[in-house]
């Protein structure tokens, strides 16, 4: 099955192939072998050509927000066998993020610290809160240029998946 993603600007061709113990993935027409293990729901170790992964996935409206190694990814999917509104296919055709973007917790954690107050102009991919998951510390990042309108959590909260940490207008 061939999917479209997006992260950030970049946008690639997917198609998977499922096989006994891996996945046969084709990045853009380009060959992978992955090796897929899931642990935990939500959790995937995956080695891509000889590279070791942690990926903790959880889906969203549109796509999907993805622990990697530690780091913070948003991606935009178009599954051709679902609805495009609900696949976000907007998104991949109008990727400037247009209106307020919600900022919210891809995981269970503790915010470490928030980087930026309420009205502080924050430029695309400038980080924004760090939370601390599974004993790591995430730096989340603005997924666009503008001002914060609303910040609401503060250092020390515990927050849960989903949560809403700020809005960016």
């Amino acid at each position: 099955m061939a999917y479209q993603v997006r992260c950030g600007e970049k946008v690639w061709t997917v198609d998977i192939r499922e096989e006994p113990g891996s996945v046969q993935a084709i990045l853009d027409g380009k060959d992978c072998r992955v090796d897929v293990c899931r642990p935990q729901e939500h959790t995937y170790s995956l080695i891509i050509e000889g590279e070791s992964f942690e990926v903790n996935l959880q889906e969203r409206e549109g796509g999907y927000f993805a622990l990697v190694n530690g780091r913070e990814i948003v991606l935009d999917v178009f599954d051709p066998r679902r609805p495009r509104r609900r696949m976000g296919i907007s998104k991949l055709e109008h990727a400037d993020h247009q209106g307020e973007q919600t900022l919210r917790a891809t995981m269970p954690g503790r915010v470490v610290t928030v980087l930026v107050p309420v009205g502080q102009p924050v430029e695309a991919g400038q980080g924004v809160i760090v939370i601390e998951a599974m004993k790591m510390e995430n730096e989340l990042r603005s997924p666009k240029q503008g001002v914060v309108k609303e910040v609401l959590v503060s250092d020390g909260d515990r927050v849960e998946l989903g949560q809403t940490l700020l809005v960016i207008a």
